[in-house]
């Protein structure tokens, strides 16, 4: 159902597979996933990017000089600090939609900027630099990762 509605608003197959990622993601971690806290939603979808396969967002990043690696560990060391239920499971992705949907409608808008009728793994991460919630904008001032340099970017990776 919820592949069907990313296929129906031009998410690209990998942008796809990076949301789908999210609860296996936080199973291999052990992580309690809420489905209010839009912050490690976003920490979620951030480390998916990074595990998935070199595609336009992950080059982005890579382009911008960050250290992908440095930067995962920084991610899922701010995710292991967040409060986690004693014997909680992981909930179903389609109990996170609420945190994750406004993600999701900012790539959107990062694609609609760019004038593409496709929403890929970069505008997810264009999205989670321009709206990152506290503890992503902490990391994004660690690693030097701004809005306007990652759209600059992103940009020039499309355009070779």
């Amino acid at each position: 159902m919820m592949n069907n509605d990313l296929r129906e608003r031009r998410f690209t197959t990998s942008a796809i597979h990076i949301v789908e990622q999210l609860i296996p993601r936080a199973a291999d971690r052990s992580l309690f996933i809420r489905a209010e806290d839009t912050g490690q939603v976003a920490l979620l979808l951030l480390w998916a990017l990074l595990r998935w396969e070199c595609k336009v967002g992950l080059a982005a990043i890579m382009n911008l000089g960050v250290n992908e690696d440095e930067l995962a560990r920084d991610v899922d060391r701010t995710l292991r600090m967040m409060p986690s239920p004693v014997g909680a499971q992981s909930a179903l992705l389609l109990q996170i939609w609420p945190a994750l949907e406004p993600l999701l409608v900012e790539a959107e808008h990062e694609a609609q900027s760019l004038a593409h009728d496709w929403v890929g793994s970069e505008h997810l991460f264009l999205a989670l630099v321009r709206y990152p919630c506290p503890q992503l904008q902490q990391i994004w001032l660690k690693h030097d990762v701004d809005y306007n340099r990652a759209k600059a970017t992103v940009t020039d990776l499309l355009k070779s």
